[in-house]
């Protein structure tokens, strides 16, 4: 009992830490997390992730520094090093790349604002494209490169998830002049694991999940009845939950009306 109100005593202490160390840094803390200018670089979007691992403070810049460079930097600003660690003894263990990809996912998602009246929904009527869905959203500094070459750039963002939540999203980047992805090779990339998910624009009709394929039909009534594909990705390539949601029901209650 002592041994587990000492730990979660040192949590809290962790805790009161980073969100001083983000507050110090011009940032905001929410949710056992922080976003602010990162110190080791001129920093005038924030590009500095703090958060909570097991037993020290977490710092990670999405601009490309080290984290060597950003202690270093901190250290400079009065920050001691000793502050990023609860003061137990044992290794520090580095989370999984996978799921630190999951966990950014989350925080941009969370980052994003609502499509409605946002470039991403202007690009989407240009496209002809009028369906409105809380599983779009836009984010105007999405970080897209490796360390040392991340750009932040607008995107049009939807989240891939399954029944337990958020597992990846899938990023739409933009021309704001143009009114159109952005003409760099790749424009839309997924980032995090999606697994199993799917982006939901839809849920099951009757506990059922229809899925049509485009091969089936006249290609181009397909893709007029497929946003993602208007969107610029394959229906044969689009997760089953975006498109043809609901269908099979209706289909069977019809073929039951025929055969009677």
């Amino acid at each position: 009992m002592h041994q587990h109100r000492s730990s979660q005593f040192q949590g809290l202490q962790l805790e009161n830490r980073a969100r001083k160390i983000v507050e110090q840094l011009g940032g905001a803390w929410s949710r056992s997390r922080g976003m602010c200018c990162c110190p080791a670089h001129d920093d005038r979007t924030p590009s500095l992730s703090i958060t909570l691992g097991k037993r020290a403070i977490l710092v990670h810049c999405f601009a490309g520094c080290t984290n060597e460079a950003v202690i270093e930097a901190m250290a400079g600003l009065g920050i001691r090093i000793a502050d990023l660690f609860d003061g137990t003894s044992g290794p520090i263990v580095a989370e999984p790349r996978e799921e630190v990809a999951n966990r950014n996912a989350l925080r941009l998602w969370r980052e994003a604002s609502t499509i409605a009246g946002s470039p991403a929904e202007k690009y989407l009527v240009s496209r002809g494209i009028t369906i409105s869905s809380p599983e779009l959203r836009f984010h105007p500094h999405m970080p897209l490169g490796p360390k040392g070459a991340v750009r932040f750039l607008p995107a049009m963002v939807a989240a891939v998830r399954n029944d337990a939540g958020i597992l990846a999203l899938h990023r739409s980047f933009l021309d704001l002049d143009k009114t159109s992805v952005a003409s760099f090779d790749q424009p839309r990339r997924a980032l995090g694991s999606p697994g199993s998910g799917a982006v939901r624009f839809a849920y099951p009709n009757g506990g059922r999940l229809g899925c049509q394929s485009a091969s089936k039909r006249d290609p181009r009534s397909a893709r007029k009845r497929d946003p993602l594909s208007r969107m610029g990705r394959r229906s044969r390539n689009a997760p089953c939950a975006a498109r043809g949601v609901g269908r099979a029901e209706p289909d069977r209650r019809r073929a039951q009306r025929k055969a009677s």
